[in-house]
């Protein structure tokens, strides 16, 4: 058996922190299939790796290992941690990362990673992700059973961090910016499955309507339009610009679907 790894992490490119994991990876698995998720988490952000993990994972195939690491943590107690769900495999810090994933979903096990024997025989206490989390996905990626490299755990007892704002009353639908996209598309908090968005109008910090377009290919130049995103929840963008330099809403700021 030899299971995909997908990396996430905050390490970015610039210093030798990726290829190093991956030669750690290579060295227990020589024919391991690594596939880079995103090294540009924003530094120590838990809240973004935990959005793009959720955005992501659905579409890569079973037996994946999503090997997700931001760690501010680092060498304290905080746990590492095995999650099997809907045959995929996460390995990551317990300090929220999973916790979108969770909102959704109960997962099949959970595994809290003990078992030294496989981890790299000199720890540093700042590169847990070479030293411990980078050895036992490389195992798992072999075949190697989850209860071999750690005990089984609780999933209610994992970190979590707040639940994504979206408060439904009878005329209306209140979320927020959670994030922007590279092309300075807002993400907002509200998951627009089983809605029919031409209902609706999006107001954002009553301050601005937008009205709600299929793609941009059918939005106006200049004027800020909503659609339901790639992402899977509700954006908010502009025809050949950026809607976060033009308007500069900052994250958290209030977007309310008012039914028409």
């Amino acid at each position: 058996m030899n299971r995909p790894i997908v990396l996430l992490s905050d390490f970015g490119y610039k210093d030798e922190f990726v290829g190093v994991m991956k030669g750690v990876i290579l060295s227990i698995n020589h024919d391991a299939t690594i596939i880079d998720l995103s090294h540009d988490i924003p530094q120590q952000n838990i809240n973004k790796a935990a959005l793009t993990l959720y955005t992501s994972y659905k579409y890569f195939p079973d037996n994946s290992i999503f090997l997700a690491i931001v760690d501010p943590d680092v060498g304290s107690n905080r746990r590492a941690i095995l999650m099997k769900l809907n045959n995929q495999y996460f390995i990551s810090p317990d300090n929220g990362i999973l916790s979108y994933i969770l909102d959704k979903n109960i997962p099949d096990a959970v595994f809290e990673l003990i078992n030294s024997k496989y981890f790299n025989k000199n720890i540093i206490s700042t590169f847990h992700g070479r030293d411990i989390f980078a050895p036992l996905a490389a195992q798992l990626s072999l075949g190697i059973d989850p209860s071999e490299i750690g005990t089984n755990a609780d999933y209610s007892s994992l970190t979590r961090i707040a639940e994504l704002k979206c408060i439904v009353e009878s005329d209306k639908i209140i979320g927020e910016i959670i994030d922007y996209d590279n092309f300075g598309n807002a993400i907002c908090s509200i998951d627009p499955s089983g809605l029919s968005l031409d209902n609706y109008i999006l107001n954002i910090s009553n301050m601005l309507e937008c009205h709600f377009f299929k793609s941009y290919y059918f939005f106006q130049n200049d004027i800020p339009c909503a659609y339901r995103g790639s992402s899977g929840f509700i954006e908010i963008g502009l025809k050949n610009s950026s809607f976060e330099r033009k308007f500069k809403f900052s994250l958290g700021t209030e977007i309310t679907l008012i039914n028409k």
